[in-house]
């Protein structure tokens, strides 16, 4: 009577994982403290915070002037946005705005939509992360409402000290860890 106990307990631990992976949450128990202090959940999602030595103002942001025929890019601090021509239908200036405490910007103005993908750029100092216990490889990009706290994966990728991502309108944008 014992075997199919422990076959359905198994199998109940595996179903939680497999459901926490494709929810873009990996658990937790095996890591370090220092990811875990470098992270945050917000809505089934692991933010990036800013890590020692990035902490910005909180008023830190930066502004650019996008054309139809040119694009345009704006940035601020760690991150870029470019935006390619044809992307925008008139000249907008679009604003990004640093969060101070997760590796997040906002950017505006808000709802913006994008005829073609633009491409935000986070840098990050690998030796940092992997000083925190984080492999950059499992970094990926989130973004939420304007307003709320409604993180969801989007995707992305690392390469060369970088995480990209395209972005197809405005939000709040950040890292997350996968």
């Amino acid at each position: 009577m014992r075997a199919p106990k422990l076959v359905g307990g198994a199998l109940l631990v595996a179903a939680t994982a497999l459901a926490a992976c494709e929810a873009g949450v990996t658990p937790t128990a095996t890591e370090s403290p220092a990811i875990r202090a470098a992270t945050v959940t917000i809505n089934g999602v692991r933010l990036l915070e800013r890590l020692p030595g990035r902490h910005l103002e909180a008023a830190a942001s930066a502004l650019a002037t996008v054309t139809p025929g040119s694009g345009g890019t704006v940035a601020l601090a760690d991150g870029s946005l470019s935006v390619p021509a044809g992307a925008v239908g008139e000249t907008v200036t679009i604003t990004m705005e640093a969060d101070p405490e997760l590796h997040a910007y906002a950017f505006g103005p808000s709802g913006l939509e994008f005829r073609s993908p633009a491409t935000l750029t986070i840098s990050v100092d690998e030796a940092t992360l992997r000083d925190a216990g984080i492999d950059p490889d499992r970094l990926a990009v989130a973004g939420a409402s304007d307003d709320e706290d409604d993180w969801t994966a989007i995707g992305g990728s690392y390469d060369d000290g970088a995480v990209t991502a395209s972005l197809h309108h405005f939000s709040r944008y950040g890292l997350i860890l996968r």
